[in-house]
C-alpha cells in the first residue's frame, strides 16, 4: 500500500475518535507512520507554564523526570513556541527562534538520551498553548521529511482544532483519562530558558578567571578551540592553555567532565 493511501487511512481513523480519549494517540500514529523514529511523545506547550507530557512512548521515566527538573529550559521547542506561537513543522537543529539554545541542548541534555535531533509538529491549541506531536531519533531528520509532514500540516490543525471543541462541549470532559487530567490540573509556572551566557559567567566565580568562565560558556555552546579563538581574538594555542588551566584547577580530564559541573551548576541555580 502506497504512503499516501495509509496516511489517508490514518487520518480518516483520527476523525472516526475526534473528542475521545485515543484521539491524540491515533494523531502521533499518523506522523509516526510517515517518519521513522526512535522516541515519540506528545507535549503541551504553554508561554505561560512548565511544558507537560500529555503522551509518552520509549522515554524513560527518569529522563521526564529530569526534563521536567529544569532542562526544559534548554529544550528549543518549548523556546519555538514562547516566541512564534504558531502552527508549524519544526526541525530541532533548525528552530531559528532557539538558535542560542540548540547546541546547548545537544550538548547537555541530549548525550543523557542518545539522539541527535528532534522534530515537533506544532498545532495551537486552546490559550497560549500547543499541542507538539515530537520524534526525536538517533540520526538527523531531513527537510524532505519536514516538508512530507507540512503537506498533511492543515489536516492535523483540523482535526485537533474539532477534538478540542468537541471535548469542551461534552460535560465529562472533567472526567477525561487520567493522562489528560494530568495535563490540566495543578501546573508550574515556567521558568525563563537558561541564558547560557550568564550562567557561564556566574560559574565558579571563585575559582575561574572572567576569561575561564567566558571559554567555558562557549565550550557549553558546542564551539571548538580555534572557533572560540576566533570569537574572543586570540590564538587556538591561547584556547587550549586556558582549558588545560582550567581543568587543572578543577581536577578534571575532559570537556565531558566540564559538562557535568556545568549541568550541576545550572540545576543548582
Amino acid at each position: 500500500m502506497r504512503l499516501l493511501d495509509t496516511t489517508t487511512i490514518r487520518l480518516g481513523d483520527c476523525a472516526a475518535v475526534v473528542g475521545c480519549d485515543e484521539f491524540y494517540r491515533h494523531l502521533l500514529g499518523v506522523i509516526t507512520s510517515m517518519v521513522a523514529w526512535d522516541m515519540r511523545m506528545i507535549m503541551r506547550y504553554s508561554t505561560s507554564e512548565a511544558p507537560q507530557y500529555v503522551l509518552a512512548d520509549d522515554v524513560p521515566a527518569n529522563q521526564i523526570e529530569t526534563y521536567l527538573s529544569s532542562f526544559y529550559r534548554l529544550d528549543p521547542f518549548f523556546e519555538y513556541w514562547r516566541k512564534q506561537q504558531c502552527e508549524g513543522v519544526v526541525r530541532m537543529r533548525e528552530a531559528k527562534s532557539a538558535r542560542k539554545l540548540i547546541t546547548a541542548y545537544f550538548q547537555i541534555f541530549q548525550p543523557q538520551t542518545g539522539m541527535r535531533d528532534g522534530l515537533g509538529v506544532f498545532l495551537p491549541s486552546a490559550g497560549d498553548t500547543a499541542i507538539a506531536l515530537c520524534l526525536e531519533r538517533r540520526t538527523p531528520f531531513s527537510p524532505s521529511e519536514a516538508k512530507q509532514l507540512s503537506g498533511i500540516l492543515p489536516m492535523l490543525v483540523g482535526l485537533n482544532t474539532s477534538h478540542e471543541r468537541a471535548r469542551a462541549a461534552d460535560q465529562s470532559a472533567k472526567h477525561a483519562s487520567a493522562a489528560e487530567a494530568a495535563n490540566t490540573g495543578t501546573q508550574q509556572i515556567a521558568l525563563p530558558p537558561f541564558d547560557i551566557n550568564e550562567a557561564s559567567r556566574n560559574f565558579l566565580k571563585n575559582e575561574l578567571t572572567p576569561r575561564e568562565r567566558q571559554i567555558v560558556g562557549l565550550i557549553v555552546q558546542g564551539h571548538s578551540s580555534f572557533e572560540i579563538g576566533s570569537q574572543l581574538q586570540i590564538s587556538e594555542g591561547t584556547v587550549k592553555n586556558h582549558r588545560k588551566r582550567l581543568y587543572k584547577k578543577l581536577g578534571i580530564f575532559s570537556e565531558r567532565d566540564l559538562l557535568a559541573q556545568f549541568i550541576e551548576h545550572l540545576t543548582a541555580r
